[in-house]
This record gives C-alpha cells, structure tokens and sequence, in this order.
C-alpha cells in the first residue's frame, strides 16, 4: 500500500514539473519573439530609411547608400520569419497566424525581401511557401 501512495506521489511530482517546464518553455518562446520584434521594430527606428524597402515597395537600386543595410535587413527578416515559421518556437495557433500574416505583408511591400528570397529560396522554404 506505501509503495502505490509513493508511486502515485511520484507520478503527480512528474506530472507538475512538466507542467511548469511547458509553461516555462511557453513563457520563454514568447519573451524571445517579443525581443525579435522588438529588435525589428529598433532597426527601423535607428536607421528609418529602411523602412520604405519594407512597408512602402521601394526598389533598391545597386548604387543606393544603404544597400549593404537593406540587404542585411531583408535577410534577418526573412531568418525571423523562417525560425517563426519553423515550429521553434511553441506558439498558440493565434500568434502563428500573427507572424503568417505579417510575413505575407512584409513580403507583399518589399522588392527587396522578394528578390532575396527568389534567389535563396531554400534558406526560407517555408516563407517561400507563403508567395
């Protein structure tokens, strides 16, 4: 009889630490989406002439001042978006969709992003997937 009370004592033990452990993997997975976003959002208020290659369709032309930047920008925003996309976060099916959609509008309003992923495609297969 004390062996099945340990056994179901045990069994509720492990049950409660997998508890926390998702809630803290959750807790986690959302604090580090949030600090990419906000990171993101950082960029282009440090260098706002970024921000019509993203949000207004400007096409970059090869002898732009900040093509090296934009450039470099479109890749991390395509990285952000693949990992998202990815699964490597857990997220509520709400917050995938949030990513989904703003994926697809990045993409809709930046040559640059499209370009960037018309060549390297199978870096980003599962933003590609979202054209």
């Amino acid at each position: 009889m004390l062996g099945a009370i340990a056994l179901v004592v045990s069994i509720l033990s492990a049950l409660t630490a997998y508890s926390i452990g998702r809630r803290s993997v959750d807790r986690t997975a959302h604090q580090t989406l949030s600090e990419l976003a906000l990171r993101l959002s950082e960029a282009f208020l440090e260098y706002p002439e970024l921000r019509p290659y993203f949000y207004d369709r400007k096409e970059l032309s090869s002898d732009d001042a900040s093509a090296n930047r934009v450039l470099a920008m479109a890749e991390m925003m395509l990285d952000a978006c693949e990992w998202v996309l990815q699964g490597r976060y857990k997220l509520s099916k709400y917050d995938r969709a949030g990513w989904e959609s703003y994926a697809r509008h990045m993409l809709e309003n930046s040559p640059v992003m499209r370009a960037n992923l018309a060549e390297h495609s199978d870096w980003h297969p599962l933003v590609s997937g979202l054209l």
